[in-house]
């Protein structure tokens, strides 16, 4: 196998200045990096990289860890084509671990955080406390990337409670009185937040109670929902997220209800459809600044430059997009 110090004296440079061009390190001039890559395409050097872990301490690699299913173009898609920018403009390589919840022990979780091969790890997603707890046992550097935990663990996320409470008011700005928040289930602690934002908006503003309905997954529950939502005099459904926002649309639509002239609908993330028009009215939540703010923390935690192991949150600011529908 060829070696770097043999690239180094077929390009007249030192071992230093060769490891140094390879790896995009500053301090190299143009000239001398194009003749060190020119030399080690003909000589066809492979680095190695556990070789060069044992050297300085650093495998130059990252895990992301997520339970979501980020193949499906959906919130968590967009964190991770940020994540991948940054670590291509860092010069670090991803790995993926795809857990499913019905399958992982705390052995297999504990197994998973002592590995080594990479230097930190981004946790994608929304995961139960008994995974936090053992990332944090692991004293590894990581961020947690749009989800909640009293863990000691930096989280990288959007003011949700703010981004709902903030697009309520502008429902109530526009005339509305009867507002109903829907969503699928009521769990997870970004769930109560969003919420709280509603009922925040609705309390400062005196116009009742803040109701909310809890509609479940399927399609036919939805409608139900909705059905009874507009029975008892619904003007204007705040959705826990885009894709429960257009269902709602649609199924509106089949009730032959003219939006926004009869019924209001505003939703959160700013999700583009991949058909039709565009018309939610929606809080754009930056998911592509959030993957690449969270790759750029946890670097900075691996770097020494921030300390790891400390509960604390960064938001990315959101802004409402007002289209058609409100």
């Amino acid at each position: 196998m060829i070696t770097i110090t043999e690239v180094a004296k077929k390009a007249g440079v030192s071992p230093t200045t060769a490891s140094y061009a390879l790896n995009g390190r500053d301090g190299v001039k143009a000239e001398t990096r194009e003749k060190v890559l020119k030399v080690a395409k003909e000589l066809n050097y492979i680095p190695n990289k556990i070789a060069q872990s044992f050297r300085n301490g650093k495998t130059r690699t990252i895990t992301v860890i997520t339970n979501e299913l980020i193949e499906r173009d959906n919130t968590f898609t967009g964190e991770f084509f940020g994540i991948l920018s940054e670590a291509r403009k860092q010069h670090y390589d991803v790995l993926i671990k795809l857990i499913d919840n019905r399958e992982m022990s705390e052995h297999k979780i504990n197994t998973i955080f002592s590995n080594r091969v990479s230097d930190g790890f981004l946790l994608l997603g929304n995961f139960p406390e008994l995974y936090l707890k053992s990332f944090v046992d692991s004293k590894s550097c990581g961020i947690l990337i749009s989800s909640h935990t009293d863990e000691d663990i930096l989280q990288v996320n959007c003011d949700g409670k703010s981004g709902i409470y903030n697009i309520t008011k502008l429902a109530i700005k526009k005339g509305h009185k009867k507002l109903e928040y829907l969503t699928y289930q009521y769990l997870t602690e970004e769930e109560k937040l969003r919420f709280s934002g509603f009922k925040d908006a609705v309390k400062e503003n005196k116009i009742g109670n803040a109701e909310i309905s809890i509609c479940g997954f399927d399609r036919e529950s939805i409608y139900k929902t909705v059905f009874n939502c507009i029975k008892k005099g619904t003007t204007c459904f705040v959705c826990w997220n885009d894709t429960l926002a257009y269902t709602v649309i649609n199924i509106l639509e089949e009730m032959d209800i003219k939006i926004p002239e009869q019924v209001s609908v505003t939703g959160f993330d700013d999700i583009i459809p991949t058909t039709g028009e565009a018309i939610l009215t929606t809080v754009h939540q930056p998911l592509f600044e959030k993957g690449r703010k969270a790759t750029e923390l946890l670097l900075a935690q691996i770097n020494h430059d921030i300390e790891p192991g400390k509960k604390n949150n960064f938001f990315v600011e959101s802004h409402i997009v007002e289209r058609k529908s409100l």
